[in-house]
């Protein structure tokens, strides 16, 4: 079976038990799932091998029988001769059955066998999260780019995509509350809240949950731009051009701030039916609030004992908010660094760049955390330095403390960030076949690596199931020492083109250190890199 993400449950193949034979028309009984759960299952069928799907009352091809499941996203897929039946929860379990079926026509399909084996199997996920995030703020890609790809995550069962809608370099969604965003701090680009409906209305019918993030207080440049009381000391500054981390950020300090965000988040809430509402909180830089009155007067009336406490006391107040609209919020890890964060925030963990953990300790404590650990997951550094394999091959860490376990892990997340990312072939090349790894890794608990990119060769052709747009296998699926050759002849360039590019990194030369030896025991492990250069002829 090529199915990726490869299936959890147990699986029984019919023992002379014939062949279900695929027609070119296939009329699927829906039961009592809603319609929409077959559309996506129709589309792709129509559109992939020309066969023709009907949904019907009546309809014995393939039924749909709607019963309890052990977990909300199980299905089991039951193929015998004359009929398939999938069983399943929900619309969701049913989606994920008949994305795992869809693989199957199309490999048999294409195989010219045009039959299904009679067999039995059920699957269930390992992490009930399994995302990709898609930075449109930094540059924009239109709708239709971000249909294409919510399809192929739908296609390999990751249901979450994080939207990161707000960055320095633009806003991306109209505000009739607040229209200057828009107007002024999105550079012509941006969706209308209609677009934003229609998209989230796609998503859901492909199994995917949209979470918007919105990132506050830091990153905040294009808000400020029309907004320009949100800052400490009403500064007066363009949307950014270049990239990195800014020094003019939002107010904790003000009442004002408070009450422009509620405002915005009454009207950003309706747009998005997940339980879920990202508000950031990474990259922000003190040096404004070390010297705004605002900023040290709340600190001195809630007892504050660093600028660290007065970020967390303002994530916690906004968390606070969110709460009551019913929805969860969900942070970088970043503002752990204060002592006062709230337990009910659930954390994107990313990295550390401080000598000792302070992530650790509350995810110790039980904090809720989803797990998109840049050496593994940022997909817009070259294959050669987050490799396929450590997607692949990951368990959540943080830093030395490995085979963490509990219900508080929520499950991973792979980020595309675009500060370097301009169009829609980069976006798609940057991320096409690292998902499908990225999907076993956070679906599928018994994990081969080698097994997997046999299944992945066939999903390429001839079966063509991965449609975005990728790099040839080769240079994807690199070894370790193709891996390191390939990053050594990067470094020094990619190196010069960020110091140009980047007009501040926001940390400190400790801390730039730091991050530079991390990512080398990384991509090089206990390489000797002077002896490994020279006998690479690199020297």
């Amino acid at each position: 079976m090529i199915v990726i993400p490869k299936i959890n449950g147990k699986h029984v193949a019919g023992q002379d038990a014939g062949h279900f034979l695929l027609k070119d028309v296939l009329s699927v009984n829906a039961g009592e799932f809603a319609a929409w759960a077959v559309h996506s299952f129709a589309s792709r069928l129509q559109q992939s091998c020309a066969i023709a799907v009907t949904v019907t009352d009546s309809g014995n091809d393939i039924t749909l029988v709607k019963e309890p499941m052990q977990s909300s996203e199980r299905y089991e897929l039951e193929i015998k001769p004359d009929t398939i039946t999938l069983h399943a929860a929900n619309e969701l379990g049913a989606i994920w059955g008949l994305a795992t079926l869809y693989q199957m026509i199309i490999d048999a399909r294409n195989s010219g066998q045009n039959k299904l084996d009679a067999q039995v199997f059920s699957d269930e996920p390992k992490f009930p999260h399994r995302g990709l995030l898609v930075d449109v703020g930094r540059h924009f890609f239109d709708v239709d780019e971000m249909k294409r790809i919510i399809e192929e995550m739908s296609v390999y069962k990751l249901n979450v995509l994080h939207w990161h809608l707000s960055e320095d370099q633009g806003w991306r969604i109209e505000s009739k509350v607040y229209p200057r965003l828009h107007e002024s701090a999105s550079n012509g680009q941006y969706y209308t809240q209609q677009q934003i409906k229609e998209i989230v209305q796609y998503a859901k019918e492909r199994g995917v949950e949209i979470i918007p993030e919105f990132d506050i207080p830091g990153h905040s440049s294009a808000a400020i731009s029309a907004y320009k009381e949100l800052s400490c000391f009403d500064e007066e500054i363009a949307v950014a051009s270049g990239y990195g981390v800014f020094r003019v950020v939002m107010c904790p300090g003000k009442d004002s701030t408070y009450q422009w965000i509620f405002n915005l988040l009454d009207e950003l809430v309706e747009l998005f039916p997940s339980p879920y509402f990202h508000m950031g909180g990474d990259e922000c830089p003190r040096d404004r609030w070390e010297r705004c009155p605002h900023c040290n007067e709340r600190m001195k009336q809630h007892q504050l004992e660093s600028y660290d406490d007065l970020q967390g006391y303002f994530m916690n107040q906004i968390n606070a908010y969110l709460k009551g609209k019913g929805k969860t919020m969900i942070g970088w890890s970043d503002f752990l660094k204060a002592s006062n964060v709230s337990q009910d925030i659930v954390i994107q963990y990313w990295l550390e760049n401080t000598a000792e953990s302070y992530v650790y300790p509350y995810f110790a404590a039980g904090q809720k955390m989803i797990f998109s650990d840049m050496f593994n997951f940022y997909f817009d550094y070259p294959h050669c330095m987050v490799k396929l394999r450590k997607t692949y091959e990951y368990d959540p860490k943080i830093r030395e403390h490995t085979q963490l376990s509990g219900d508080h892990i929520l499950g991973l997340e792979g980020t595309i960030w675009t500060e370097r990312v301009l169009t829609n072939e980069q976006l798609e090349s940057m991320i096409s076949l690292r998902i499908q790894a990225l999907a076993e890794a956070a679906w599928t608990i018994d994990r081969d690596y080698d097994e997997f990119l046999e299944r992945l060769k066939a999903h390429l052709q001839p079966n063509h199931i991965a449609k975005l747009i990728s790099l040839p296998f080769e240079e994807v699926a690199l070894t370790d020492e193709q891996a390191m050759v390939t990053a050594l002849k990067m470094m020094s360039a990619m190196k010069s083109e960020m110091s140009e590019t980047f007009t501040d990194a926001g940390i400190s030369d400790e801390e730039k250190n730091r991050i530079g030896q991390m990512f080398n025991a990384e991509i090089f492990g206990d390489t000797d890199l002077r002896e490994f250069a020279k006998k690479m002829g690199l020297s």
